[in-house]
């Protein structure tokens, strides 16, 4: 009997928002790689400004056949640096799963060896497999993850290992999260606490400390955005993500904590809305004002070419197009009504 294809593990919201903060948060993602793998020596420091594509995260076995069993990693793309070219898999975790370093094997694996298929990695009877940098971030951390992961190979013709560098959620405060620009956290702060739900439910002064950390770390987004280090809509994108893994964890098991940060959190979000709108504002109003300034200078240059006594046909010629010719005729008429009276 034909064994049945593995299904894909089952995704929380939180998997939903790390998989879109990689696909719309380039700034965001740039800068957390730099944290994940300050340590390793592996890579290159980004600036933020460097190129992402994203890569096929879905993964067939047998060479990629359709119809195999499939594996939906939560990233997979190549960061384009000043002095490399790297490929990245990140995997969002959000408890410790002792199967979670043999399915990023099994996806940097997968990874490997569709590259060397589309890249014709085979030559003069060499192939050639080139296994991305992996990483962990672990949300949820109730004292038994690791500190880092090693994969470790053995061949005929020698032994080959790697890190796989963890970021552990808890191990993060505002400030450092503020300090080292680390926005793409921001959305899993709550998880910082998330053992301490039931103390915050209980005490309100330690509540309403929870919210003026989450506000720090907004008005921090919204300072950065106005600074111009972070773009507008990628500060929205976070915005909406905080809000949207605070319904998520804070359930109706904490009402008071969820009534507290859900009533910041609409205000907020909001804010960041506004704060869109009205910058674009700004950029339209200076463009209109740009057309408002050509078309007054031309309205006056044509009156003053009227009251010289100059005929329409030449006015016409010598106006900026955004002047009518009813305008034109409109002031040689009050003109001419003027020079009568007179």
């Amino acid at each position: 009997m034909k064994e049945k294809a593995k299904q894909k593990r089952p995704t929380t919201p939180y998997d939903d928002v790390f998989r879109t903060l990689i696909e719309r948060c380039r700034k965001s993602t740039l800068l957390f790689l730099n944290e994940m793998f300050r340590n390793t020596g592996y890579i290159e420091t980004y600036t933020g400004d460097e190129k992402i594509e994203l890569l096929n995260n879905e993964h067939m076995g047998e060479l990629g056949k359709s119809g195999a069993d499939k594996r939906i990693s939560d990233s997979h793309i190549r960061v384009y640096g000043r002095q490399a070219v790297n490929e990245f898999h990140i995997e969002c975790q959000s408890t410790h799963d002792d199967n979670i370093i043999f399915r990023i094997f099994e996806y940097s694996a997968r990874m490997a060896q569709e590259d060397a298929l589309e890249n014709g990695k085979l030559q003069s009877d060499v192939l050639e497999v080139n296994f991305a940098y992996s990483g962990l971030l672990y949300l949820k951390d109730e004292g038994n993850t690791p500190n880092e992961l090693k994969i470790r190979i053995y061949t005929p013709g020698g032994a080959a290992a790697y890190v796989v560098p963890v970021v552990r959620m808890r191990e993060y405060t505002a400030d450092d999260i503020i300090d080292r620009r680390l926005y793409f956290l921001i959305p899993f702060f709550s998880f910082t606490v998330y053992q301490k739900f039931a103390m915050l439910e209980r005490d309100e002064a330690q509540r309403r400390k929870h919210i003026r950390d989450l506000d720090r770390l907004l008005v921090f987004l919204q300072q950065e955005e106005a600074d111009g280090k972070i773009g507008t809509y990628e500060s929205i994108e976070l915005a909406e993500a905080v809000e949207y893994v605070e319904k998520a964890l804070i359930t109706a098991r904490w009402p008071n904590l969820k009534k507290g940060v859900n009533a910041y959190m609409s205000g907020k979000v909001l804010e960041f809305h506004i704060d869109k709108v009205y910058k674009q504002g700004r950029e339209e109003g200076r463009e209109q004002g740009r057309e408002e300034g050509v078309l007054f200078t031309a309205l006056a240059t044509a009156r003053s070419m009227f009251e010289q006594g100059l005929s329409f046909e030449v006015v016409r010629k010598c106006t900026d197009k955004s002047v009518t010719d009813e305008q034109l005729q409109e002031i040689e008429k009050e003109i001419t009504g003027s020079l009568m009276q007179g």
